[in-house]
């Protein structure tokens, strides 16, 4: 979560700016000249979004961060429209990494301290990570079998390092374990499955669509 530099897991910036986008309730994009889409964003926050493409190979470095950590505040009144391709992406899967993102511009606003782009970022990554070790850790303790397995799939780096990111990823890995573990209830139990089991499985397929 820490050790990989901002916007540099794959299409981090789009998740970044859809993130931010629904920690202020903009949950549709803008169109320009009724063609492109996009929305409009504080200035701060496009160029923190922009800022880490200058490479030639289009990375970033931990010392590129400490270096040049970014704005340091947001100014929230100086907008324009920016064209991204992600922004019709379904805002269901920045649910958590939106609210992470509002809970810290609300509660360093509380405390009087600015926020900036890297703040959000982190609070953004913290809520997905939190919602992938506890749906994972549900979804293993009800599974009837294949325990081992699914903590296994759960640890592998890549798992791990999705959820740790803004990506939608975060949400739709552990929906497809919990998914996976109803579906094995609802064969290795003698109970037939719940109208409340049913219901959890359409909305892992609803996320995942």
């Amino acid at each position: 979560m820490f050790l990989i530099p901002p916007t540099q897991a794959p299409d981090e910036g789009t998740h970044f700016l859809n993130a931010y986008a629904f920690s202020r309730g903009d949950f549709f994009p803008e169109y320009e000249a009724r063609t492109y889409t996009g929305r409009i964003f504080p200035k701060d926050i496009i160029s923190y979004v922009e800022v880490w493409g200058a490479d030639e190979d289009g990375r970033a470095s931990i010392e590129e961060v400490m270096r040049y950590p970014g704005p340091q505040k947001i100014n929230e009144s100086d907008e324009k429209f920016y064209l991204y391709w992600a922004s019709e992406t379904n805002m269901v899967g920045y649910i958590f990494s939106g609210t992470g993102m509002w809970l810290c511009k609300l509660i360093f606003g509380m405390i009087g301290i600015p926020v900036s782009g890297y703040d959000l970022l982190i609070a953004g990554r913290l809520c997905n990570l939190l919602f992938y070790g506890i749906i994972v850790y549900f979804a293993i303790k009800i599974t009837p079998c294949y325990k081992r397995t699914m903590l296994a799939l759960a640890l592998m780096p890549m798992s791990i390092f999705q959820s740790a990111t803004l990506s939608y990823d975060a949400i739709l890995i552990p929906s497809c374990f919990l998914l996976f573990a109803l579906i094995l209830q609802g064969l290795y139990s003698e109970e037939k499955i719940t109208s409340r089991k049913l219901l959890l499985m359409c909305d892992k397929e609803v996320i995942e669509v």
